[in-house]
């Protein structure tokens, strides 16, 4: 009887602290939300060159963000060079000129015309007015901010041309030309 009592005492105390144990397991849940926001793609067209007419081989020639013309001989087409940019609402976005030459190359030959670059963007089409202004080196960044309304954006190049140098580069006689690409990325 002694044993029986053992035992019964044995087996209560492991079934209490089996009880015990269990007793203190809690579950808990939560749910969290998975959320996305598709914003519409950037494009970006080219909408007018940079063109700086006509010019002597004597002086510089400026052409600046509005599309008036300073300096050097007058005549020709002459405006700033205007990049424009969709982007959606509530979207960031880096502005990077990839390839952005120093000298414009003549058409055949192997005179330069050196050049130096202003820029901006902003969402006037006329002024390019509201932003701030572009790095004009190639692979600086410029950002347009994510509390940029979304629609358009306009980016204004103006710049000088020198003609000048010596030898074979020397600005002579001519039509000269170089590509300038900007892109735009969501950051």
């Amino acid at each position: 009887m002694k044993t029986t009592i053992k035992l019964f005492a044995a087996f209560t105390m492991i079934v209490s602290f089996a009880t015990i144990t269990f007793g203190q397991v809690q579950n808990a849940t939560n749910t969290i939300a998975a959320n996305a926001t598709v914003v519409g793609a950037i494009s970006v067209a080219a909408t007018q060159s940079l063109e700086f007419g006509n010019l002597s081989v004597s002086g510089p020639k400026t052409i600046n963000l509005a599309g008036t013309s300073s300096g050097g001989v007058t005549g020709g087409l002459e405006r700033q060079g205007i990049f424009t940019i969709e982007k959606g609402a509530n979207t960031s976005i880096d502005l990077t000129y990839t390839s952005i030459p120093s000298a414009l190359n003549v058409a055949s030959g192997t005179a330069l015309l050196p050049i130096t670059y202003v820029s901006t963007w902003g969402t006037n089409l006329s002024t390019g007015v509201g932003g701030t202004d572009v790095s004009v080196v190639p692979n600086a960044i410029t950002i347009v901010p994510q509390n940029t309304a979304a629609g358009t954006i306009y980016v204004h190049l103006g710049g000088t041309v020198t003609p000048g140098g010596t030898g074979a580069t020397a600005t002579t006689a001519g039509v000269y030309a170089a590509n300038v690409t900007l892109k735009a990325e969501f950051n």
